[in-house]
């Protein structure tokens, strides 16, 4: 899965804390980890649950560090990758499916019900660091 979300405003928002002298990559970090921790939640709630109630491999779903794409861009990694070889990676066959086992996702739509909330959380932690 590979979604991105676009905040309406972050540029003008970052513009205004870079002129005031603030710590901008600290406070864009804060942001994508606080859109993560949303989106690490609704994953989490959606994945597919075993039947040994004290262990399941969404309890391993990870929130990646900040780093940049290779499109200049940062980002932060929820979830599984198809490459993923994790205590999760099972996780990836409900997600696409399998030549013998329909897909069953749940990042899709975990990330589908989230986006707008995610947009703002970011936001709002974003205009807080302007204000302080």
């Amino acid at each position: 899965m590979s979604n991105q979300i676009k905040l309406d405003g972050f540029e003008e928002l970052i513009k205004k804390l870079s002129d005031m002298g603030k710590d901008v990559s600290d406070i864009e970090n804060k942001a994508l980890k606080k859109g993560a921790q949303i989106l690490h939640n609704e994953i989490q709630n959606r994945a597919p649950k075993g039947v040994d109630p004290s262990h399941h491999a969404s309890d391993n779903l990870v929130i990646s560090e900040v780093s940049m794409n290779e499109y200049g861009s940062k980002e932060v990694k929820v979830g599984i990758s198809p490459g993923d070889n994790s205590p999760s990676y099972y996780l990836k066959f409900h997600e696409w499916g399998t030549s013998k086992m329909a897909a069953n996702p749940f990042m899709e739509p975990a990330f589908n019900a989230k986006e707008t909330e995610i947009q703002i959380a970011m936001q709002e932690l974003l205009q807080r660091a302007v204000k302080e």
